[in-house]
């Protein structure tokens, strides 16, 4: 059984058609690639796989779970986890303190713990905070630790939102246009990053992204919408070929 298992998936808003009859069954260990232009419906897939909405019509299995109905929250404790075209961070906070907050859901202490800052707590703030240092070495970034996200350089940034995304042990994760925003030297390190932590963690990894080279390289298949539904699928040397795809973005026929 697929770990990720979607069928049927379409979702309107009001009489605009977003997704139509969008298929996947993406295998535990995976790294597949969603691409297309601007509008095509992408981010919407990821939104209705999290949970910020609610499909007009077809199922979301994770896990062999129905996913249709639950809070995003529900869905992130299932083991799906995401980042966002536009970087979601608490600016005014800390590096470590954005990677902390995202254990909150394994905290076991309690509110009395916390009154009285227990033996537990102290214990258990301690352990979240040696993991949240490991993420960010991991990311080469614990020289950020203590400087307010807001501060760091766009690529970092980005980089934090993986590591915050890493920090809720996901066995599920969508990146969404990682690379967006980055220059050439950053995309080669995120390339390498994604392998990495893919391989490091045990993850299965589904993608946006407009930065071709990257997805071509790192992706063993992908999947192309335009107006909402899916055009082509294939592997890498199949979609650099296919009329369709050629179409979708340089918008004319190709012969």
């Amino acid at each position: 059984m697929a770990l990720l298992h979607i069928n049927g998936l379409t979702h309107y808003f009001g009489g605009l058609r977003a997704v139509y009859d969008f298929n996947l069954a993406l295998e535990e260990g995976e790294l597949i690639g969603l691409i297309g232009p601007n509008g095509a419906g992408k981010t919407t897939v990821f939104n209705l796989i999290t949970g910020i909405y609610r499909p007009t019509k077809g199922t979301i299995q994770f896990n062999g779970q129905n996913l249709v109905g639950l809070q995003p929250h529900q869905i992130t404790a299932k083991g799906i986890c995401r980042t966002f075209q536009t970087i979601r961070l608490f600016n005014n906070v800390s590096v470590l303190d954005n990677v902390r907050i995202a254990f909150y859901s394994q905290v076991r202490s309690n509110l009395l713990d916390a009154f009285f800052r227990t033996p537990h707590l102290v214990s258990e703030d301690k352990a979240l905070t040696r993991e949240a240092y490991r993420l960010l070495e991991i990311f080469n970034l614990e020289r950020y630790a203590q400087e307010l996200a807001m501060n760091l350089p766009y690529g970092e940034q980005k980089r934090v939102e993986i590591a915050r995304a890493l920090a809720t042990k996901p066995r599920l994760l969508l990146l969404d246009e990682p690379a967006a925003g980055m220059n050439p030297g950053e995309i080669d390190r995120l390339m390498d990053l994604i392998q990495r932590i893919r391989q490091e963690f045990g993850l299965t990894i589904f993608l946006i992204e407009h930065q071709m080279r990257l997805v071509m390289r790192i992706c063993r298949y992908i999947k192309v919408m335009d107006f909402g539904e899916t055009i082509a699928e294939g592997t890498p040397e199949e979609i650099r070929t296919n009329p369709r795809v050629l179409q979708a973005y340089l918008g004319e026929e190709v012969e």
